[in-house]
């Protein structure tokens, strides 16, 4: 059952929430969250190989649900133990059913924005060798990946809380930070081409070099807007 306007997902437990393509090695519950231990090695990435092949990673395991129409807003809030560089946890967007993995494609469509663990020595380390940084990759229908990051000079954040909307042919991300009045302020830091085909949105972890992280998800929340998307005037 899919995520519609009348009927938000508001709780890590929902069973519209459903693991893909495969559950991870734990995932257990944490009061109203859930502690999600990824399994080292999985990833959902796509580069340009030696040969001038794309190398393919996408069995990265997921907590998406369905989401019906083109207008929805998915926000996340969760801690990280990231011990290894680009381990990492935050929202991801995938293509579902048979638009999935089509046939012509070398990939499926997916994004991911999250919090990563970085080395310092890595380019998109920015300014200062951030040990952290909020990246948002999306790998199209040609199997390709691009990245954008926005540094964390102070590291992973004790809470770190990321929202993705869908407006018609757009997907915004964003971040947010508690504000001292009480209150979340999010500060958009990418905006995306959605694909026209249905999606599926929910938490996901990553530990693509080693075992040893665990991301724990506080709180979750999935609403799809009335009406149809504008078009991406987000």
């Amino acid at each position: 059952m899919p995520v519609t306007a009348g009927a938000p997902l508001t709780s890590l437990h929902d069973p519209r929430l459903q693991w893909t393509p495969h559950p991870p090695p734990a995932a257990t519950a944490a009061g109203e969250g859930l502690a999600v231990v990824p399994r080292a090695g999985a990833d959902l990435w796509s580069r340009v190989g030696p040969a001038g092949g794309v190398a393919v990673k996408s069995d990265g395991a997921c907590l998406v649900a369905a989401v019906e129409g083109d207008r929805f807003v998915a926000s996340v809030a969760l801690g990280l133990h990231a011990p290894h560089g680009w381990d990492q946890a935050g929202l991801a967007v995938r293509a579902r059913g048979r638009a999935a993995a089509p046939s012509s494609s070398p990939s499926p469509w997916w994004l991911k924005a999250c919090v990563e663990r970085v080395p310092p020595s890595a380019t998109c380390a920015g300014p200062g060798g951030a040990a952290a940084v909020v990246a948002v990759s999306v790998t199209g229908a040609d199997g390709w990946t691009d990245q954008s990051t926005h540094p964390l000079p102070a590291g992973v954040p004790a809470v770190a809380r990321l929202r993705v909307a869908r407006e018609g042919h757009s997907l915004a991300v964003y971040v947010g930070e508690e504000e001292a009045g009480g209150g979340v302020g999010w500060t958009r830091v990418r905006l995306a081409r959605a694909p026209g085909v249905p999606l599926a949105v929910g938490p996901y972890a990553l530990a693509p070099l080693a075992a040893g992280c665990v991301a724990t998800f506080r709180e979750v929340e999935i609403r799809v807007l009335p009406g149809e998307g504008d078009g991406g005037r987000l």
